[in-house]
């Protein structure tokens, strides 16, 4: 193929890397990169940018209600260190 396209390459060159396509070239730099990124990340060097679009609607329905008016009793119940009396457990 590269004679056809007038390269001079040999099998020696070829075996050796000499020829490598620049789309290797690209992957590997790429690779590269994501692995530097990375590890930037994880070790805590870089932070991760969020972008937030948008927030789910908060619908005002009974259960809702139930679930925080319920959930603040035990929270109240917790700090003071009393059993919470009027809870029923099943639904939490």
């Amino acid at each position: 193929m590269g004679s056809s396209l007038g390269f001079t390459f040999d099998k020696v060159q070829i075996a050796k890397k000499g020829y490598s396509p620049q789309y290797h070239n690209t992957i590997e730099t790429e690779a590269g990169e994501v692995r530097r990124l990375l590890i930037e990340w994880l070790s805590g060097q870089r932070a991760a940018n969020l972008n937030v679009v948008g927030f789910p609607d908060m619908d005002d329905s009974e259960s809702q209600k139930e679930l925080v008016a319920g959930m603040g009793k035990l929270l109240e119940a917790s700090l003071s260190e009393k059993e919470p009396e009027d809870i029923d457990k099943t639904q939490i």
